[in-house]
C-alpha cells in the first residue's frame, strides 16, 4: 500500500470534494419541500455514497500511473511506457567513457543502453565515430589514456555530457570502477543531472524530451542506498534548481515494475 487510508493529502482532496457537494445539496434542499423521513433517507444515502467515494479516491491514489506537473514553467509528465516508443528526443544513459561494446561485461544486452546500441543504432563502429567527431563533446573530455583492466574505451568524459545522434541523445551518466561496474555518489548524481539540464538546453531545439528514471536498477550508489522514489524526487529537484525552462514537454518514462512501486500521488510540482 503506497498511500495510507488517512493520508493528509487524500483527506484534503476529499474535504474539498465534500465542500462542493455540501454546497450544492444545501442550495437544492433550501428550495425543495421534502418530508423529514425522506430527508433521513437522503442523509443515509449520502453517507454511504461518501464512504464509497472516499474508498474510490484512496484506490485511485494507490493506483496512479501518470503524473502531470509544471516546474520552471515546463510541462512534465511522469508515466509508464517504453522509452523507445516516445516521440522526438530520447535520452540514453551511457557510462563516462561512452562505451559501445555490448558483451554483458561492459554493457549488458538487456539494459536500455544495450538495447539501444543493438536495435536502434547503426552499430558500435558508427557510434564511436559520432562520439569522437562531436566537437562540443570533446570539450568535456576530462582524462585520456585511462588504464582499464577489463577493456573498454580510454577517454573519460564529464558526467552529464551529451552527444546528439538524431532523435537519441547519448548521456555520460555513470562512473565505472576497476571491475567495470557502474556506480555514483549522490553528489555525483546531482552534479550529473544539473549539467545534463544545461546540455539539453543547448541541444534540444524546442523538441519534446523523454528520459528514463536515471539510476534505477543498475547504478550502485557508493555512499548510501537510494530508492526509486528518491531518484525521481532528485530528478525533479535538480530540474527546479537548474532554473532552466524548456519550451517543449519533458517526460520521465517508467517501466511497469517501477511504476507499480512509486507513489506518484505524493509527487508535486511548483
Amino acid at each position: 500500500m503506497k498511500v495510507g487510508p488517512f493520508n493528509k493529502r487524500l483527506r484534503i482532496e476529499f474535504q474539498e470534494f465534500i465542500s462542493i457537494v455540501a454546497t450544492i445539496l444545501t442550495i437544492l434542499l433550501a428550495f425543495l419541500d421534502i418530508e423529514q423521513i425522506y430527508r433521513c433517507y437522503i442523509g443515509w444515502l449520502m453517507l454511504v455514497s461518501l464512504i464509497l467515494i472516499y474508498l474510490y479516491f484512496w484506490y485511485r491514489a494507490n493506483n496512479k500511473r501518470t503524473c502531470n506537473l509544471k516546474i520552471n514553467n515546463t510541462n512534465i509528465t511522469i508515466k509508464c511506457g517504453d522509452i523507445f516508443k516516445q516521440s522526438d528526443i530520447k535520452i540514453i544513459a551511457f557510462n563516462e567513457f561512452f562505451d559501445t561494446q555490448v558483451d554483458d561485461n561492459i554493457i549488458a544486452a538487456n539494459t536500455v543502453n544495450g538495447i539501444y546500441i543493438n536495435k536502434y543504432s547503426k552499430g558500435s563502429k558508427q557510434l564511436d565515430e559520432i562520439i569522437v567527431n562531436e566537437s562540443r563533446l570533446q570539450q568535456n573530455v576530462i582524462e585520456k589514456n585511462v588504464l582499464r583492466l577489463f577493456g573498454g574505451k580510454t577517454i573519460r568524459y564529464k558526467l552529464g555530457s551529451i552527444c546528439p545522434n538524431g532523435e537519441f541523445f547519448l548521456l555520460a551518466f555513470t562512473r565505472f570502477d576497476k571491475n567495470n561496474r557502474a556506480y555514483l555518489s549522490v553528489e555525483d548524481y546531482m552534479l550529473c543531472l544539473m549539467y545534463m539540464w544545461r546540455e539539453l538546453d543547448r541541444y534540444y531545439a524546442g523538441k519534446d524530451i523523454s528520459l528514463t528514471l536515471l539510476g534505477s536498477g543498475i547504478t550502485r550508489f557508493n555512499d548510501r542506498t537510494i530508492m526509486n522514489q528518491e531518484l525521481i524526487e532528485y530528478i525533479l529537484m535538480s530540474f527546479k534548481a537548474s532554473k532552466i525552462k524548456f519550451n517543449s514537454s519533458l517526460s520521465i518514462i517508467l517501466t511497469d515494475s517501477v511504476c507499480n512501486e512509486l507513489n506518484l500521488y505524493e509527487i508535486r510540482g511548483e
